[in-house]
């Protein structure tokens, strides 16, 4: 693991794995920033009959069981109201473990090197400090490329990368982003993602072609995806201030990079997969 204090994460590199977790949790999302390095684990929704409805990155996992594991420089604010705080031991280092006035969230918290903290949070989890125990106790701690199902993506203007996403369902990838920040941005997210995700979905009435390939742009903020990118996949690049869409270079040139990304030739395979930093290059950077 890279990160110390005043130093940022390596979007491009993963600094652990789990090699435990509850029981159903298959569903799982890798997200490696320059200020943490998180997994989120949690149990698949319950199918109902009708169309597969698609989820949004970020969307809300209410009644499911859930586990998060966060390695990170800073605290993450969690809005919840926690009891008192038990201590614990993780791989020989003081820990604190703490459960909500509700009863439903429980975390395991530590400092794995100075100025380096590590938070296992469950919710919905039945015997969770158990399970959270087992869970840090079996952390491994890494230094490998992350890898994705990708060719070289042309890299937007003066944005540099700031965080991979991974998110797998049912077993297999299902979304796939990288996120940009255009320097001197105050905000604490990104200007702009590029990624593909899986899209069986209908092209809808609001699309037009790319390359000979059915598209979805926006007028202005918010995400131009192209078809085409791998067999049910689609390539997207979403707008998310106005500072990234001008480093996209505008409607157009959101459009042209969505065109521009294609899977590897195998893609269920992921040992031929590539690593980040051969798809998307970008100059390491420190805390000033």
């Amino acid at each position: 693991m890279r990160a110390r204090r005043n130093q940022e994460f390596d979007p491009a590199r993963r600094s652990f794995r789990v090699s435990w977790l509850p029981e159903g949790l298959i569903d799982r999302t890798w997200s490696g920033g320059r200020d943490a390095h998180s997994l989120v684990a949690v149990a698949p929704p319950r199918r109902s009959p009708g169309p597969v409805r698609g989820t949004a990155v970020g969307e809300p996992m209410v009644g499911r069981p859930v586990v998060t594991v966060r390695l990170g420089t800073g605290a993450e604010e969690v809005s919840i109201r926690w009891r008192a705080r038990r201590p614990a031991r993780v791989h020989g280092l003081p820990a604190v473990l703490r459960s909500s006035a509700d009863g439903r969230h429980s975390a395991l918290c530590w400092e794995h090197v100075p100025g380096v903290g590590v938070r296992v949070m469950a919710t919905g989890l039945p015997a969770a400090d158990v399970a959270l125990l087992r869970v840090a106790e079996g952390l491994v701690w890494t230094d490998e490329p992350v890898r994705v199902p990708l060719r070289p993506v042309p890299p937007p203007l003066d944005a540099p990368l700031h965080r991979t996403l991974i998110e797998r369902r049912d077993g297999r990838w299902h979304r796939v982003l990288f996120s940009h920040r255009v320097p001197g941005s105050a905000l604490p997210y990104e200007d702009l993602t590029v990624g593909v995700v899986r899209d069986d979905g209908p092209p809808g009435a609001d699309t037009t072609t790319v390359a000979g390939r059915v598209a979805r742009a926006a007028s202005g903020l918010g995400a131009f995806r192209v078809g085409g990118a791998g067999w049910g996949v689609a390539a997207e690049v979403v707008a998310v201030t106005f500072r990234g869409l001008a480093a996209l270079g505008g409607p157009d040139g959101a459009l042209a990079l969505a065109a521009a990304v294609r899977l590897v030739d195998d893609h269920e395979d992921e040992s031929g997969w590539s690593s980040v930093r051969g798809v998307q290059p970008f100059p390491p950077r420190t805390h000033p």
